[in-house]
């Protein structure tokens, strides 16, 4: 087994381990000694069962597995040995990507204490499954959450969770939704939220036309 498989078991097999892979004693080889005879034009099978290494340990580049038959025998006894062949199988890990674009939709200009709205939408454009996905956003200073603004529309469905907040060391409050949802490659989903500007944001960071009130 090559570096990035950990072996799991086999019904007919004995394993070997040999380096320290993903886990320890989980690369090395696996071996079968297959009870003859074989007529001519038929086969048979042998198996095992395998898992990819923590994400943290592959990468994208595909992993080569090769299978060696050593050897062959011509009689039950007294015959010739003949050597065997290998051939190799690849198995490529997939990954999701996940990327996030935000866009304000409250109006311009924006006023003191009226509610805006703004939307996250996040895409998986990699090639494997997001299981969970966890949003963040970062207000601008002196901008509140309004209570039970948020809906997240996503595959499986439309809710309405409830962030965590915490406030920065730059006094800026900060939002987690957790887990809301899961991405298959290509599908997207949607938080969408309201804040109020308060009266501090006229000194800080200021207003008018010119300054910006940047959301994260």
């Amino acid at each position: 087994l090559p570096q990035g498989i950990s072996f799991v078991s086999s019904p007919d097999g004995d394993f070997t381990p040999s380096g320290s892979g993903c886990a320890t004693g989980s690369e090395g080889t696996v071996n079968w000694t297959v009870d003859g005879p074989l007529a001519p034009d038929t086969s048979t099978t042998v198996s095992f069962v395998a898992e990819l290494c923590t994400s943290a340990s592959i990468d994208r580049a595909p992993i080569t597995n090769t299978a060696t038959l050593d050897s062959f025998e011509s009689l039950a006894s007294g015959g010739r040995a003949y050597p065997g062949n290998s051939d190799i199988a690849d198995v490529t890990p997939r990954f999701p990507t996940i990327i996030a674009a935000k866009v304000a939709l409250g109006d311009n200009p924006t006023y003191i204490d009226d509610e805006f709205a703004w939307q996250i939408t996040v895409t998986n454009t990699g090639d494997g499954d997001a299981k969970t996905v966890d949003v963040q956003d970062i207000l601008p200073l002196n901008w509140v959450y309004v209570d039970g603004s948020t809906t997240v529309v996503a595959p499986s469905g439309t809710t309405t969770p409830v962030p965590t907040s915490s406030v920065g060391p730059g006094g800026e409050v900060a939002l987690a939704w957790t887990n809301v949802g899961s991405l298959r490659p290509g599908q997207s989903l949607t938080v969408s939220f309201r804040s109020i500007p308060l009266l501090e944001v006229a000194t800080d960071p200021g207003v008018g036309s010119d300054q910006e009130q940047r959301n994260t």
